[in-house]
């Protein structure tokens, strides 16, 4: 249970993410912008859950990283799949999973150089 509620608040803003960049820009793939919030924001969000040093920080990240492809997969369903749905997942999924996984590694970066030597 305690798993659920360290990666559930995650996950709901991860999702969070795509569905308002619907609601403001439109469809995020479909343009640079769309994409640079997109990611910009899935990157700083994952800096900031995996930020408290503690061991469930990757967990967190990952949260982050499903709540924003389930988003982008709500809005897919929303909007009508189209027919090359498949792959516009597979691009998603790798897009949001880059722009987690950088997040990540930038907050463990700072925090090994913030620690003293």
């Amino acid at each position: 249970m305690r798993g659920l509620r360290t990666a559930g608040l995650p996950f709901v803003v991860g999702f969070l993410v795509p569905v308002l960049v619907q609601r403001l820009i439109g469809w995020w793939l479909n343009s640079g912008q769309g994409v640079a919030v997109v990611l910009g924001g899935m990157l700083v969000l994952s800096a900031l859950v995996t930020w408290p040093g503690n061991g469930a920080r990757w967990g967190r990240a990952a949260a982050v990283g499903a709540g924003g492809f389930a988003g982008s997969t709500a809005v897919l369903v929303w909007i009508g799949p189209g027919t090359i749905w498949p792959i516009v997942l597979v691009v998603a999924a790798a897009l949001l999973a880059a722009a987690v996984a950088a997040g990540g590694a930038l907050t463990s970066w700072l925090q090994a150089r913030a620690r003293p030597r």
